[in-house]
C-alpha cells in the first residue's frame, strides 16, 4: 500500500483531464464502449493505488465483461492511445495523444490484407509501391473511412479518370468527402448515384459552356453545390453557363453562379432582368467617371463599390449623374467624393435631382441673406461655416422671419461682433415671445420697420462653382444643417 494517497473526498473533489485532440481526432468515431472504458480508465489513472483500480472494479463500475474491456482497450492500442503488457489485462499503460499524432504510424499487414488485394487488382498495369498502400493507410485511419468505402471512392476516380490516375487526387477526394460525413460504403454508394444522376444535366452544361468535356467529379460537384446548397434550377444555371461561352469553363460559371447566389437571384427571369439591369449600371458607371474625368478600364469595382450601393439607395440615373456634375463644378474628381456628397444627401432624404436642387437654392438663399446681414453690420468679409450655424438657428430653429432679422442687424451697427450681438438679442426676443419687427420696435424703440421683401421665386439653373464651393468644398458642413 502506498505511504501517502487521497483519500476518497479529495480524489472525488479533482478533476480527470482529456486531451482536447483525442475529444476532436478519436472520440467522434470510436465504440460507444470503448469511449466508457478509455475515460473511466483516465479516471484511474489518477489514483493508481486505489483499491478499485483493477479490471474486477472497472468492470464492476461499466457493467462491462472482461472480454468487453479487452475489446475496448485493443482499439485503442491499434489507435496508439495505449500498452496492452503481454496482450492481457494484467496492465495498461496511457500514451500521450500528441505522441500518437507525431509518430509514424505502423500498420498491422494482416488487417489491411484484403484491401491491399483488391487495390493491386484495379492497378493492374502497375505495381502499387509500399509508400502507396502507407498513404491509403492513413486516410483510411485519420478520417475514419471504412477500407470498402475507400475501395469505391478510387474505383470511381479511376472511371473518371482513367487507370493512370495518381494516389493523391484520389486522397483529395476522400478527404474532401470524409469531411462531409461521407465515410462508410453505403454513404460513398449513395454519393456516387447522386453523382450519376447528374451526368445528363453536366452535359448540358458542358455543351452551352462550349466544352466537349462531359465533366469529370469537380464538375459532378459543382453542380451540387449548385442545386443542393445554393438552390439554383438547371434553367437557371444554363443561363449563366449562356453568359460564360469559351471564357473558363466551369470555374468562370462558378464565379458568374456565386455572384447571382449572394444577389439572391436565382431564376433565368431574374437572371436575365439582372444582366438588363446591370447594363445600364456600366453606362452609368462610364458616364460618372467621364464626368468627374476618370478613366477605368474596368468598371466592375466601380458598379460594385458605388453604383449599386447608389441605385439600391433609390438615386435614380438622372439624380446620380446631377450630383456628379456638382461635383466636378466643386473640383471634386473622386468617386469616394461623389460617394460622400451622395450619403450626405441621402442622409437628409434627398433623392431626386429637384430636391437636391431645391435644397442647394435654399442654402444659396440662405449664403445671399447672410451676405446681406454681413454687408448691413459692415463686415467685409465672406461667409462662414459658423455664419450658417448661427442663420440656421435663428430661422429653422427659433423661427425668425428674414424681417426682424434685418432690423436687429441694423441695430448691430458698431458693434464689436455683430453676429454675436444679434444672437444676444434674438434670444432675448425669442424668451419674450417677440416675432415681429412691430413687437420688436415697440420695446426697443429704436428705427423703423423696414419693409418687407417679396419672396424670391423657386427657379431651376445650373449652379457655378462659386455658388456650389461653400458647400462642397467642406462636405461635413451637409451633417451640421438641418432640413
Amino acid at each position: 500500500m502506498a505511504f501517502c494517497k487521497y483519500n476518497t473526498d479529495y480524489i472525488q473533489d479533482r478533476y480527470t483531464i482529456i486531451d482536447n485532440m483525442f475529444i476532436a481526432e478519436f472520440l467522434p468515431f470510436a465504440p460507444d464502449n470503448a469511449v466508457k472504458v478509455y475515460t473511466y480508465g483516465m479516471y484511474l489513472c489518477s489514483n493508481p493505488h486505489d483499491e478499485d483500480n483493477t479490471i474486477e472494479g472497472m468492470s464492476a463500475v461499466l457493467s462491462l465483461t472482461p472480454d468487453e474491456i479487452l475489446e475496448a482497450y485493443r482499439y485503442w492500442e491499434e489507435q496508439g492511445l495505449v500498452e496492452i503488457k503481454d496482450g492481457s489485462l494484467s496492465s495498461i499503460k496511457y500514451l500521450p495523444v500528441k505522441s500518437y499524432m507525431t509518430a509514424p504510424k505502423k500498420y498491422k499487414p494482416e488487417k489491411y490484407a484484403d484491401f491491399n488485394k483488391q487495390l493491386q487488382v484495379m492497378f493492374s498495369s502497375r505495381m502499387i509501391t509500399p509508400n502507396e498502400y502507407n498513404e491509403y493507410y492513413g486516410v483510411i485511419e485519420s478520417c475514419h473511412i471504412q477500407p470498402e468505402a475507400m475501395l469505391m471512392i478510387i474505383q470511381y476516380c479511376i472511371n473518371l479518370k482513367g487507370g493512370d490516375i495518381r494516389y493523391p487526387y484520389v486522397l483529395a477526394v476522400a478527404k474532401d468527402w470524409a469531411k462531409n460525413g461521407i465515410r462508410t460504403f453505403e454513404d460513398v454508394e449513395a454519393k456516387i448515384k447522386e453523382h450519376e444522376l447528374n451526368d445528363e444535366n453536366i452535359i448540358k452544361i458542358s455543351r452551352e459552356l462550349g466544352l466537349a468535356t462531359r465533366g469529370g467529379l469537380e464538375e459532378r460537384e459543382y453542380y451540387l453545390k449548385w442545386t443542393k446548397s445554393w438552390g439554383f434550377d438547371l434553367s437557371g444555371i444554363l443561363f449563366a453557363a449562356s453568359q460564360c461561352k469559351k471564357k473558363g469553363g466551369f470555374k468562370k460559371l462558378d464565379g458568374r453562379l456565386d455572384e447571382y447566389y449572394r444577389l439572391g437571384i436565382y431564376t433565368s427571369q431574374d437572371m436575365e432582368q439582372h444582366k438588363k439591369n446591370k447594363d445600364k449600371l456600366y453606362n452609368l458607371a462610364g458616364e460618372v467617371n467621364k464626368i468627374i474625368g476618370l478613366y477605368y478600364e474596368s468598371l466592375d469595382y466601380i458598379v460594385e463599390s458605388y453604383i449599386s450601393s447608389w441605385m439600391q439607395r433609390g438615386y435614380d440615373e438622372q439624380a446620380i449623374l446631377t450630383i456628379a456634375k456638382y461635383c466636378q463644378v466643386s473640383s471634386i474628381r473622386t468617386l469616394e467624393g461623389v460617394n460622400g456628397a451622395i450619403t450626405r444627401f441621402y442622409k437628409m432624404g434627398l433623392l431626386t435631382t429637384e430636391a437636391i436642387n431645391q435644397y442647394l437654392d435654399m442654402l444659396i438663399q440662405g449664403d445671399n441673406a447672410i451676405a446681406s446681414l454681413l454687408e448691413t453690420t459692415g463686415m467685409l468679409r465672406g461667409v462662414t461655416t459658423q455664419d450658417r450655424e448661427y442663420y440656421n438657428t435663428w430661422t429653422n430653429i427659433w423661427g425668425f422671419d428674414s424681417e426682424l432679422i434685418d432690423y436687429v442687424a441694423k441695430l448691430s451697427v458698431g458693434k464689436a461682433q455683430p453676429f454675436a450681438y444679434i444672437n444676444r438679442i434674438l434670444a432675448s426676443f425669442k424668451s419674450k415671445g417677440i416675432y415681429t419687427v412691430a413687437e420688436a420696435s415697440r420695446q426697443e424703440g429704436i428705427i423703423d420697420a423696414p419693409k418687407k421683401k417679396a419672396p424670391v421665386a423657386y427657379e431651376e439653373h445650373n449652379y457655378t462653382k462659386k455658388e456650389l464651393e461653400p458647400f462642397f468644398s467642406s462636405m461635413d458642413d451637409f451633417d451640421n444643417i438641418e432640413v
